[in-house]
């Protein structure tokens, strides 16, 4: 049952990081239909010292909010093998 469950996360999870879940998501958003997937690191060369203690904090919260999230898929993995 434990494999399950966790086969059936694993699947919802990878449909949602694939996008095939929303196929027109691109169409709804007006976002460009011609984006290549490509990774574009951001240029922080300019930013002066307090743009860069900002972007580290934004970085430390955006860190702290993954954990959370897998912390709470945990949980209710855990709470749904458990129920009887």
């Amino acid at each position: 049952m434990i494999a399950t469950i966790c086969q059936l996360i694993c699947t919802a999870i990878s449909t949602i990081l694939s996008g095939e879940m929303w196929p027109n998501a691109v169409a709804a958003t007006g976002a460009s239909e011609e984006f290549t997937g490509e990774y574009w690191e951001m240029d922080t060369s300019s930013f002066d010292k307090q743009a860069k203690q900002h972007l580290k904090v934004y970085e430390n919260v955006m860190l702290a909010a993954k954990i959370c999230i897998f912390a709470i898929i945990v949980t209710l993995v855990i709470m749904a093998a458990t129920l009887v």
